[in-house]
């Protein structure tokens, strides 16, 4: 066919490509290049790495990577610019004090004092931490001191792994997987410190109790009535004044605030019954 220019050739003729013929070959290879090209370039699925966020060291001192900033808020609110809130918000940080507990970062990069930066929020990240116990799992912030962090039987970090030792140890953490979460019921000891009565046939038990965590080393809080409903009337078994105390159950109201749920209160069995 004299007009077809794209004609397949078998083993041993002679080759010859018309004009025609080696152009469209010509532009099916740059075609081809191009749309691989493309393919390369397509922008990928937006994945928003909110591990590490913008902070502005609002400190008064410069802060090296590592060290800690509690969080009070954003450096621009949806009232002053929504856009720039909504496109490129950053986070507030300060000298860490105790009602930052659960509330803080860890920088992932030096920042001069009034600069922003980035810090984790979230996530495996390395940090000081002060060590006060080698058998303790979690960390939180050190009221005051911006440099590390402070170990416990509780607390918003989760350590991976610590240098050994006490004393101020470099850590890996895991930010947000720690113990301190609000409203998760935790295993805690008791101790009856408060009231005056068990209960009686007439009066409801008024006990009070100090919570501590199951390896006594954390106070959580004293003169603590458990929320759990109390009979209006009738005796209970309370948990003693001393000794390793009882298992109860508590939680966090908020990051700094116990709860004691459950003091393990046991009624009375009665023995005057016919």
């Amino acid at each position: 066919m004299s007009g077809d220019t794209l004609n397949k050739v078998q083993p041993g003729d002679p080759l010859k490509i018309p004009a025609a013929t080696f152009n469209s070959m010509i532009d099916a290879a740059a075609a081809h290049r191009a749309r691989a090209h493309d393919v390369r370039q397509l922008p990928q699925p937006a994945v928003p790495h909110n591990t590490v966020l913008l902070v502005q060291n609002s400190s008064g001192a410069d802060r090296d990577r590592g060290e800690v900033l509690g969080i009070d808020g954003v450096v621009i609110s949806p009232t002053d610019n929504q856009d720039e809130f909504e496109q490129r918000f950053a986070l507030d940080g300060a000298t860490p004090t105790a009602d930052h507990a659960g509330r803080f970062v860890v920088l992932a990069e030096p920042i001069p004092t009034g600069e922003l930066g980035r810090a984790y929020v979230a996530g495996a990240c390395p940090v000081r931490i002060d060590v006060q116990d080698e058998a303790h799992l979690y960390a939180d912030v050190t009221d005051g001191d911006a440099s590390k962090l402070t170990s416990g039987a509780f607390g918003s970090a989760l350590i991976l792994w610590a240098e050994s030792g006490t004393g101020t140890k470099w850590a890996v953490v895991q930010l947000g997987g720690g113990l301190q979460q609000r409203g998760v019921l935790l295993s805690v000891l008791v101790w009856r410190d408060g009231g005056t009565t068990d209960g009686s046939k007439t009066a409801q038990c008024d006990r009070t109790y100090t919570a501590k965590s199951l390896d006594g080393s954390v106070t959580l809080g004293t003169g603590l009535a458990p929320k759990m409903k109390r009979r209006t009337y009738g005796q209970y078994v309370t948990p003693p004044t001393d000794g390793d105390g009882v298992e109860g159950l508590g939680y966090f109201e908020s990051d700094v605030t116990f709860v004691l749920w459950d003091a393990n209160e046991v009624p009375a069995v009665r023995t005057d019954c016919p």
